[in-house]
């Protein structure tokens, strides 16, 4: 339903390959941001929001909505998975949930975020930086 764009065409300027999920990129910005303070309610009503503003786009470009479908949620999970690196382990990305304040503390300190992920997560586990 959401393809990447053909090169070339009007969609391959949107900075997802889809002005259509180009759409839910501040509402994926939101979820990041509420993924890490930990909002659970926030997310669940950022994702309702996505929904409704692909939906409305989707519309609005007379094409095929189909019902019963999280759209939004979909789009933003799309995009986000796009943000991974594959060869990042899950539990490597997501290592600073290991010691959040730790991971604040280096971060504040200037200590790029991926290194303080892989500290946080070889904490827990007791492997040596």
């Amino acid at each position: 339903m959401i393809a990447p764009a053909a090169p070339g065409t009007a969609d391959a300027v949107a900075v997802t390959g889809s002005r259509h999920l180009d759409k839910v990129l501040p509402h994926v910005q939101q979820v990041i941001d509420l993924v890490h303070r930990g909002d659970a309610d926030g997310i669940g009503l950022a994702l309702a929001d996505a929904d409704r503003v692909l939906r409305r786009a989707l519309r609005n470009d007379r094409t095929p909505v189909p019902a019963g479908i999280e759209l939004g949620t979909r789009a933003v999970l799309t995009v986000l998975a796009g943000l991974v690196l594959e060869d990042r382990s899950p539990a490597d990305l997501l290592g600073w949930l290991q010691d959040p304040a730790e991971y604040e503390r280096l971060v504040s300190t200037g200590v790029d975020a991926g290194i303080a992920r892989t500290l946080c997560a070889n904490k827990r586990t007791g492997v040596a930086a």
